[in-house]
């Protein structure tokens, strides 16, 4: 708590109230106020912010163009955020010692990344699953998803999802060699016609 007081203790101006969900990002947008000639290289921008918790993070910033600046942010804890912003050009007021608030209230949607947090390595480093524990299922699929989509490539030979023998054997052409009617045709998907038999 110590170290919160004197971090926003040299903040001199306040900035306007933040607010997003739990795990949702939010983009806090500032303005420098003196020019850079070359803010990409020459100016360090980063964003110091303490959770409810007092926990502190440093979030590093970004040059948005022209003398625009952004930090994008977000937590899993509900509560009030406050950060102070630490620039390596301290005479811009604009970038440096600016105090502000993010609120973030709980998520209210359906998605479950946003639900229960970004997807992680359990414990037990065996499987997956959120940050608020609970588990991932990860669903892998198979090559007939992807032959369902290459099917579209070639619909013009090959009507629908299947091929038959007779016309896979129209696009490989004699001893694989290929006719005109691969043209265009990515050779993963050749090979992939050529070597599953009469459906794909």
């Amino acid at each position: 708590m110590m170290v919160l007081t004197m971090v926003v203790g040299f903040c001199a101006q306040a900035a306007p109230v933040s607010s997003t969900e739990a795990n949702r990002v939010v983009e806090i947008p500032f303005q420098a106020d003196r020019p850079h000639a070359n803010p990409f290289i020459e100016v360090e921008f980063d964003v110091v912010v303490t959770d409810p918790h007092g926990t502190q993070m440093t979030v590093p910033g970004f040059w948005a163009g022209a003398d625009r600046w952004a930090v994008r942010y977000a937590s899993p804890i509900v509560g009030t955020h406050r950060y102070c912003t630490q620039c390596s050009d301290t005479d811009d007021a604009g970038l440096h010692r600016v105090e502000g608030r993010i609120e973030i209230k709980p998520y209210s949607g359906e998605n479950l990344l946003y639900r229960h947090g970004p997807i992680r390595v359990a414990r037990d480093k065996r499987h997956f699953d959120h940050a608020d524990g609970t588990p991932f299922l990860w669903l892998g699929d198979t090559w007939k998803v992807t032959c369902k989509r290459i099917s579209r490539i070639i619909s013009v030979t090959c009507s629908g999802v299947f091929c038959s023998a007779a016309q896979r054997a129209t696009l490989m052409g004699p001893r694989g060699s290929g006719t005109a009617a691969w043209k265009g045709i990515p050779a993963s998907v050749r090979y992939t016609i050529g070597r599953r038999g009469d459906r794909v």
